[in-house]
């Protein structure tokens, strides 16, 4: 009886069974195959490498930006790994003056932000600041801005800065009743009604504007300190009655007449000195406006005011009177 498998049955057998099953792998390539999976891990680590970066420069588009937002952030500090938004939940102030930042998108990530200053870039947009409503002190000074309506519900501010942009409208502000200093310096505006809600205001600055009637500033009993500066003003009576006022600064104006605030600071002398005192005023002394003053500037140095010679620099949106 021949044996069950023969040499040439068992040549056969292997043959079909590698026809059936054959090799995952080819034996000459068995020695490659660490390459393989060390050339895979390399393209995993740069295809990661550009995730990160996409997802970083996703969360703060403007890299100027990111790189201030990031130096807040501990454990991402001088790292390339992405910034995520519970990596900012908690940052409670960006300050980032003159680098020339254009875009904010990505703040609106950072719900914890209480202080904001953004002071000379070149920034537009204030819509990702719209919902930080913890914010109490935000400095835009020196920008593009033309529209603050983003910022209206951002009822605890308490300093708001936007000297220097490009504004006509301040409605927004009307809503924060919160505010305690506003700088409207060197913008575009020619109406301040909105200035009239706000009863915690004690420092306004207006300079540099197109402002006419100081009606509004009636309202705000509290104030202190007040620049009205190259404006379009005649009338000073609306300042009648605010006499916590310490500061005034009103040169280059078409003032008409003195005699509202010399009134005020008379009657003060007579009575319980607690205003006339402690008035700061400023004015251009060598204007030929204030060679027609000279009558009321000795009875308001009478009246122990404090008078200065003022000449504020004129800037590219400031209106000089004559």
């Amino acid at each position: 009886m021949p044996p069950l498998f023969s040499r040439c049955s068992l040549a056969r057998l292997f043959v079909l069974v590698n026809a059936l099953w054959p090799p995952l792998v080819a034996p000459a390539a068995w020695g490659q195959a660490p390459e393989l999976a060390q050339g895979q891990e390399s393209a995993l680590s740069s295809e990661s490498a550009q995730a990160q970066a996409k997802a970083a420069a996703a969360l703060f588009p403007d890299p100027a930006l990111e790189a201030v937002v990031r130096a807040s952030v501990l454990a991402k500090r001088g790292s390339d790994a992405p910034l995520t938004a519970a990596d900012v939940a908690k940052i409670s102030r960006v300050e980032a003056k003159g680098k020339k930042i254009s875009s904010l998108e990505g703040l609106q990530h950072c719900p914890a932000l209480m202080l904001v200053d953004f002071s000379n870039n070149e920034i537009s947009d204030l819509t990702p600041l719209a919902g930080l409503t913890r914010l109490q002190s935000v400095t835009l000074a020196g920008n593009a801005i033309a529209d603050i309506s983003p910022l209206k519900r951002l009822t605890a501010i308490q300093l708001l800065d936007l000297s220097g942009n490009e504004l006509t409208k301040i409605d927004a502000v009307a809503e924060m009743a919160n505010m305690r200093s506003l700088y409207l310096a060197d913008n575009r505006l020619d109406e301040i009604s909105a200035v009239a809600e706000l009863s915690k205001l004690n420092a306004l600055d207006l300079a540099g504007n197109r402002v006419e009637d100081l009606t509004p500033v009636s309202h705000l009993k509290g104030l202190t300190t007040l620049e009205i500066s190259d404006n379009r003003i005649r009338s000073l009576e609306p300042l009648v009655g605010l006499s916590d006022l310490s500061m005034l600064i009103m040169p280059n104006n078409p003032i008409d007449s003195l005699n509202p605030i010399v009134k005020m600071c008379v009657e003060d002398a007579g009575a319980n000195r607690r205003f006339a005192p402690y008035l700061k005023l400023y004015l251009n002394q060598r204007s030929d406006k204030a060679a027609v003053w000279q009558g009321a500037l000795q009875q308001l140095r009478s009246a122990g005011v404090s008078i200065h010679d003022y000449r504020r620099p004129s800037t590219s949106n400031s209106t000089q009177s004559p």
